[in-house]
């Protein structure tokens, strides 16, 4: 099995809005290549060369395992012409719900008919196989079907894919997540998450080791804010340089 980062989550909003800064992982097992959410607009025109760097197109992808129905993880589905789109039976269950309703914002109900004309969309229960050593895990809370995918191989820890049922290392450690529809049904998925997996990685952070006592962030966080030539510099491009160190927070909510 092996695992690739095509984008690393970022965790960090702009007082403007936010910047879906998602992360997005390909795994490769038994032939299959599977994508773990797609990422949102902003990443739209470099999902592509980052598949080509590792000498995948689109139409390789079997798989398209989506966290939840939210634009930042969904929008892109539509390279991916081959590819079964995995939802989960309640987030399916959700997003027709609020077909009327209207009552998330975060959803992109324009491209359910789409996926639904598609063909290629698949109803996932909590224990699906998706391919060797990799099954669903149903983690409710920031919408009622978010789910993740649970990697287990004897080469690495175990491993979670979490989307935004654990969006950070201080959700992770605190137990509690704002954003949830469902704050009890989140604090239930983070403590499940922290049980199962060594290894977590969220859906706008970087990989989290869970330890007894404690979540560590191995490694750093970085973007960069690219601002044009002569809008500030003349004939100079600036580069604002964000950088979140390597840390470690105590678990406060255990139980």
């Amino acid at each position: 099995m092996k695992i690739t980062r095509i984008f690393s989550g970022f965790p960090g909003t702009l007082v403007a809005g936010y910047m879906e800064w998602s992360s997005c992982i390909l795994v490769q097992v038994s032939g299959k290549n599977i994508l773990f959410d797609t990422g949102g607009t902003g990443r739209r025109v470099h999902i592509c060369p980052k598949l080509a760097d590792c000498e995948l197109s689109p139409e390789d992808v079997d798989i398209l395992c989506i966290s939840h129905f939210h634009s930042d993880h969904i929008y892109n589905f539509d390279y991916f012409t081959k590819a079964s789109v995995l939802l989960h039976t309640a987030e399916i269950a959700y997003i027709e719900e609020n077909l009327t309703k209207r009552a998330d914002p975060w959803q992109p109900l324009l491209l359910y008919a789409p996926l639904v004309e598609s063909g290629r969309l698949k109803a996932s229960q909590e224990g699906d196989v998706v391919a060797p050593g990799a099954s669903i895990v149903h983690l409710p809370g920031h919408t009622p079907g978010s789910m993740g995918l649970l990697l287990e191989d004897s080469s690495m820890p175990i491993t979670l894919l979490a989307g935004d049922a654990v969006k950070n290392i201080a959700e992770l450690a605190s137990g509690r997540a704002p954003m949830s529809k469902n704050e009890e049904a989140t604090a239930n998925s983070i403590r499940k998450a922290r049980s199962i997996a060594r290894c977590i990685i969220p859906g706008h952070d970087r990989p989290l080791l869970v330890e007894k006592d404690c979540i560590h962030a191995q490694e750093a966080a970085r973007e960069t804010i690219i601002v044009p030539a002569n809008v500030v510099d003349k004939d100079t491009v600036r580069r604002l340089e964000l950088t979140l160190e390597p840390t470690s927070l105590p678990i406060l909510n255990n139980s």
